[in-house]
């Protein structure tokens, strides 16, 4: 009776292991509000969050795994979370390459900030503008989304079942084109009214080099550039809402190619 139970036990370890696995590429990858959390409270979000799916989610047939299996099916798993949080880290991304094409003209682009979350540096702007692009995908429920989507990828495909990555480069070439242009679209309104300032103030030192306009110059490009994101902020919020809903059927797109359906 004891090899059975051990037997068991050992299959129990494994799946909980590998539904870990998923999830920890989730959270990893997925810029939201727990990318800010210590390490240590973030694997005790993931085991919290694989021990309430673990006695919901179908259970695989998982035989005696050697190292390199174990190596292998884990690396899959992890990467399945991995291509669902970059769903969601491309939507966020939208704020950043708009904040991003505006710090320079605004003159922010001196000062960098250290980035841990992204293990980098930015700008204050860019800084600013991913809080507020966490705040809108939080409120249009993009957390749910990923939550649901990861819970139903383990009936789509248990732990250990075979995923088909190749089939994913078209979508995330998809999504990084439509980060793009979405970030340049809504920067390309605040650039162009801070770039007539800038010609404005240039015809004013022009005119009347006396006044040594541009040493004020610096100043009024940056309330103007603050003027305007207050201005332009519901239009910023409604893109960013608009980006957020419309995650779900990419999320569900993802998840039936790793499953192995093309393209049509």
């Amino acid at each position: 009776m004891s090899l059975p139970f051990e037997a068991l036990v050992r299959t129990e370890a494994l799946t909980f292991g590998l539904e870990a696995a998923r999830l920890s590429g989730l959270l990893i990858a997925a810029p939201l509000a727990w990318t800010f959390l210590p390490a240590r409270a973030r694997a005790g979000l993931v085991l919290l969050l694989t021990f309430f799916m673990h006695g919901v989610v179908p259970r695989p047939d998982l035989k005696a795994l050697d190292i390199l299996h174990v190596s292998g099916l884990t690396a899959s798993e992890f990467l399945v979370g991995i291509s669902l949080g970059f769903v969601a880290r491309l939507v966020l991304a939208t704020t950043e390459i708009a904040a991003d094409a505006i710090a320079p003209t605004m003159g922010l682009s001196a000062a960098q900030l250290v980035d841990p979350s992204l293990g980098g540096q930015g700008t204050v702007l860019t800084k600013l503008l991913r809080y507020f692009g966490i705040l809108f995908a939080l409120s249009a429920g993009l957390h749910h989304m990923l939550l649901a989507a990861v819970f139903h990828s383990f009936s789509v495909f248990p732990v250990g079942s075979m995923i088909h990555p190749e089939l994913l480069a078209e979508d995330m070439i998809g999504l990084t084109a439509r980060a793009l242009s979405s970030g340049v679209r809504l920067a390309l309104p605040i650039l162009a009214i801070l770039f007539i300032a800038q010609i404005a103030l240039a015809f004013v030192a022009r005119a009347a080099p006396a006044m040594q306009i541009f040493a004020i110059g610096f100043a009024v490009t940056l309330g103007t550039g603050a003027v305007l994101w207050v201005a332009f902020a519901p239009e910023i919020a409604g893109a960013l809402t608009e980006l957020a809903r419309g995650a779900e059927p990419t999320l569900l797109r993802v998840l039936s190619h790793l499953a192995g359906n093309a393209a049509r």
